[in-house]
């Protein structure tokens, strides 16, 4: 796991998850950001299960030259699904 005060210098952010659904299944999250796009990895922690990949991205979702905060985020409905 990385320390999140690593998380400016690695480039990856990771998040562990405990699970009240089902028990003994934790996942982690890591999300890497490469250039306008952020690859998100979801896998078990202690099982060996499949990982689930997906890439975002994110000029589709915000945009950074907005001052407002309303307007930074675009499309949320369709992030969402």
């Amino acid at each position: 796991t990385i320390d999140p005060r690593q998380w400016r210098t690695s480039g990856t952010y990771e998040v562990k998850f405990k699970s009240k659904m089902t028990t003994g299944l934790d996942v982690k999250l890591e999300a890497i950001p490469v250039g306008d796009v952020l690859i998100l990895n979801v896998s078990s922690v202690q099982k060996r299960v499949k990982t689930r990949s997906m890439a975002v991205e994110t000029l589709a979702y915000i945009n950074p030259y907005s001052s407002d905060l309303g307007g930074r985020f675009l499309d949320l409905k369709s992030f969402s699904h």
